[in-house]
């Protein structure tokens, strides 16, 4: 399995900042990221405080240093990413089909989980079988 496109993210510490938690100040400019998003980020490797890969979310700033983050990018093209994962489908009809999802089986592609989730073997169990896909995110 590759790995998914980066984009490299840089921040300036402003010097007020000094002693502010690493995940804390990541997660104010990057709102759409959660503080666990960003812990995994950091224990991935993906973020750097001056030269140094972090290895701590909590880590204190010293202000006046760069903080780069490797953000994973997106999948781009989910109609191609149908796997061929082995599922156990439950129950089928015209209308619906149950599968038992396997406990750490990711649900859908996100950033660092580009392929391998049950979106793609959904994606390629509907192809194999020809059936339109309709996912309920609610259920």
């Amino acid at each position: 399995m590759t790995e998914p496109a980066t984009t490299r993210l840089s921040f300036e510490v402003p010097r007020e900042l000094a002693g502010f938690r690493l995940d804390r100040f990541l997660t104010d400019l990057l709102p759409d990221r959660s503080r666990s998003a960003i812990s995994r980020l950091v224990g991935d490797g993906r973020v750097t405080v001056g030269e140094e890969r972090a290895t701590k979310a909590g880590f204190a700033l010293k202000g006046g240093e760069v903080v780069h983050v490797d953000m994973p990018d997106a999948p781009s093209e989910v109609d191609n990413l149908g796997e061929d994962i082995p599922l156990t489908i439950v129950y089928r009809d015209a209308h619906l089909v149950v599968i038992d999802k396997p406990s750490g089986l990711v649900v859908h592609p996100a950033p660092g989980h580009a392929t391998g989730t049950l979106v793609n073997a959904l994606i390629h169990w509907a192809k194999e079988e020809d059936v339109a896909l309709d996912i309920d995110d609610e259920v």
